[in-house]
């Protein structure tokens, strides 16, 4: 699907292979479902903005593979369990994003309560501001990367990092261990953990 200026999707997009998504002069903003016919998992999806892209709280896209790239912000919310294999960041090759949140929860009261596992598989989220990451916990491989200026974490669990960060906070809710592993210079900022050990190295300086 390709609209200009802007794109809405309200409802259900039922695919197997490839949903392709792009509004090239304005924001992409998705409240439905994109899922293949089984209710499992797309092969590809591709959203791509030339503004904005809003993934907002009652949307679920399940997909074995993403490319999710806009200019200036990318706000992702979804409730449960979510896999990036894939990139999600600017529009031309690794840069990133203006500012980055994904969320996986739902309000409650008012207020975000994370509920879900954040699963980076070969995955990179890319930011060249400021970026913020709440869920249940975070899962990533080696091949996988957060890149951001700012880096701001809040799980519930103890979590383990591959960043490329300027400057880092972390809080954990309940309890677990905080491992980072930054590939250069890093300012630590706030790191919280209630009952765990905190493991930081870096390339640089901390």
């Amino acid at each position: 699907v390709q609209q200009s200026p802007g794109l809405k999707i309200q409802g259900s997009i039922i695919a197997t292979t490839l949903v392709e998504l792009i509004a090239r002069d304005g924001a992409v903003y998705i409240s439905g479902t994109i899922r293949n016919p089984s209710f499992g998992n797309v092969a590809d999806v591709r959203i791509i903005a030339g503004t904005t892209i809003s993934i907002q709280d009652g949307a679920s896209v399940q997909a074995d593979r993403y490319e999710v790239r806009a200019p200036v912000a990318i706000r992702f919310m979804q409730d449960g369990n979510f896999t990036v294999n894939g990139f999600f960041g600017g529009l031309v090759g690794m840069e990133g994003t203006g500012y980055l949140r994904l969320s996986l929860g739902n309000i409650v009261g008012g207020q975000f309560v994370p509920n879900g596992v954040l699963n980076l598989q070969s995955g990179v989220l890319s930011s060249t501001g400021d970026m913020e990451i709440s869920a249940s916990s975070i899962l990533m491989d080696g091949t996988s990367a957060l890149i951001a200026g700012h880096l701001k974490v809040v799980t519930t669990n103890g979590i383990t990092l591959y960043t490329l960060v300027d400057t880092l906070s972390v809080e954990i809710l309940s309890s677990g261990n905080i491992t980072i592993h930054e590939g250069n210079t890093i300012t630590l900022n706030r790191i919280i953990t209630p009952n765990g050990n905190v493991m930081i190295d870096s390339g640089g300086t901390m």
